[in-house]
């Protein structure tokens, strides 16, 4: 059992004890964001901790993010942006993730003793020890599934577009990664699937619709004018 300090908040002190778990995976602790990150070959991974509380009582549980490195320098070229080595292609929120029947008693982990409501070591180490197996069970394997393009491709071209089960991607990054997927694998529908994306763009809210389009636009000439396959 790993002992706190019992001057910290009671997430401070948790983020102590589900450290040495991440750390002995070879992840990188990122204190200010609550987070643990490992390189790979393709980008990174990412374990973030998130905490909710109402009145004195603090619950925790995790949510999860995989990075393509060469995909968001492509990415940030096209959308004139210079950061891309931190930024994230994908995420899962775990309550979306996992069975309905589950979430409820599942994927939130009291912080504190149910029996006298308070913060104490052991029971800081048994909610780690939750945190853990939701990792184990959830989030490894999908990592594991997600750790080419191609498993990638096959779930993102699904249709209706933007219906992907498995992981939660940003307006602008989906037709994006579609797209050049779709050229890099030599996907045979590739003018139908185009056509869906103007058609998903045309019908989101307005405040995006027009930046989307644009991105649409922007990684067709990209992948007119280069071989996305040297550069994935």
């Amino acid at each position: 059992m790993i002992i706190t300090d019992k001057s910290l908040t009671p997430a401070k002190r948790f983020m102590e004890v589900i450290k040495e778990y991440f750390e002995s995976k070879e992840y990188q602790y990122k204190k200010s964001e609550r987070a643990f990150i490992k390189k790979d070959d393709l980008g990174f991974t990412k374990i973030n901790i998130h905490f909710t509380s109402h009145f004195s009582i603090v619950l925790a549980t995790i949510h999860w993010e995989r990075s393509f490195l060469n995909f968001e320098k492509i990415f940030a070229n096209i959308a004139g942006n210079k950061k891309y080595k931190t930024e994230t292609t994908f995420c899962v929120n775990i309550s979306n993730y996992i069975p309905k029947q589950e979430a409820a008693t599942n994927i939130l982990c009291p912080l504190f003793d149910p029996e006298t409501s308070l913060y104490d070591d052991f029971s800081l180490n048994s909610a780690s020890e939750k945190i853990m197996r939701l990792y184990e069970i959830y989030a490894i394997p999908f990592f594991q599934k997600y750790n080419s393009y191609n498993s990638v491709y096959e779930e993102i071209i699904k249709l209706p577009l933007g219906q992907a089960q498995d992981f939660i991607i940003r307006y602008d990054k989906l037709p994006a990664l579609g797209l050049m997927l779709a050229n890099y694998y030599n996907y045979p529908h590739f003018e139908i699937l185009k056509h869906s994306y103007y058609e998903l763009a045309n019908n989101v809210n307005i405040m995006i619709r027009d930046k989307m389009l644009a991105m649409i636009n922007k990684v067709l000439i990209f992948i007119g004018e280069n071989d996305v396959k040297k550069l994935l």
